[in-house]
């Protein structure tokens, strides 16, 4: 079965008894290869403009993750590396361990979340791995995941990767404008 642009899919999912059990920003994915699930990322981030009161980022800046469909709170543990850009070349220079950043900077950074989310590499599915970082409502910064510490499996991951649950499509509808 599949459905067109427009379209809603419902799914049922055998061995999910409550409702309550899916969150937003659960990923269905395939047994075989399952979604990475992580709390530790590595990336690069372009930053905006900062807040007024916080004009510096630095090592334990908190705010708020947006990536696919989720949000979630973060914090920044180190600071890696920033891109300079020399005057009289005009090349690029790394400059590493940095103590803060400023605004309209290129960084890379690792960053601790609050909750575990389903991420991929940059590299592999880009979607995945496209995220926002916002502090107070405005947007601070967007970023792409390079590299990310992988999760312990948690019980309910375990009982998926054991082939317990199982997905059917029940009803394929068009979209109420």
């Amino acid at each position: 079965m599949f459905a067109r642009p427009g379209e809603n899919v419902s799914i049922k999912l055998i061995h999910i008894d409550e409702e309550s059990m899916i969150n937003k920003g659960d990923v269905i994915t395939s047994r075989d290869s399952p979604m990475p699930v992580t709390t530790v990322i590595e990336a690069d981030i372009k930053l905006f403009k900062l807040l007024d009161h916080k004009q510096v980022f630095t090592k334990g800046y908190t705010c708020v993750m947006h990536l696919h469909t989720i949000m979630v709170d973060c914090t920044v543990t180190e600071l890696i590396s920033l891109q300079v850009k020399e005057k009289a070349s005009g090349q690029k220079e790394a400059k590493m361990w940095p103590k803060f950043i400023k605004s309209y900077t290129y960084c890379r950074v690792r960053i601790e979340t609050t909750n575990p989310i389903a991420v991929e590499k940059y590299d592999s599915i880009p979607y995945f791995a496209r995220f926002t970082l916002r502090d107070e409502g405005k947007t601070i910064a967007a970023g792409k995941i390079l590299k990310y510490k992988p999760l312990n499996a948690s019980p309910i991951l375990k009982v998926i990767l054991q082939g317990d649950v199982t997905a059917k499509i029940s009803k394929v509808s068009k979209a109420e404008g």
